[in-house]
């Protein structure tokens, strides 16, 4: 029996697999992102219209006198009863640990405020959670 066509198929299945090995481009990373989740509700026993926006922030909140920076956001409709869970991307990199950071929680309606986090949630640096809880406060005078 003649051996020499396998060995001929095996030597073009090597050279075939070596080509192929060299032409691979490094494809570029994708930014690492992280998350921060948490929920949101509020004290009134009462339904936000289904067109009402919630937006959820984090927040650089290191200086006293300066705008905070925001380093993530989410917005979301909402549709259903409270609480309302989010999740906010972030990319990783931006995060200093001596800074501050913070979740911010506001829902509008029509371009009216409704409601609002009223307190510092800190997120993330000097032994705080990746996630927070925040209860808001009624801004408005005239619930919808």
């Amino acid at each position: 029996m003649n051996r020499m066509p396998i060995k001929i198929l095996c030597l073009t299945v090597l050279l075939m697999l070596a080509a192929c090995a060299g032409t691979e481009k490094a494809m570029p990373e994708a930014p690492a992102q992280a998350h921060v989740t948490g929920s949101a509700t509020y004290r009134e026993r009462m339904m936000l219209p289904p067109q009402a926006e919630l937006t959820a922030t984090l927040e650089d909140v290191s200086l006293a006198d300066a705008p905070s920076v925001t380093l993530g956001e989410v917005r979301m409709q909402t549709d259903h009863a409270p609480p309302y869970a989010f999740k906010i991307p972030y990319d990783p990199a931006r995060i200093q640990p001596q800074n501050v950071y913070a979740v911010r929680v506001r829902i509008m309606l029509d371009g009216k405020l409704l409601m609002i986090s009223d307190t510092h949630t800190p997120v993330l640096t000097r032994g705080s959670p990746d996630s927070a809880e925040l209860v808001l406060k009624m801004v408005s005078a005239n619930p919808p």
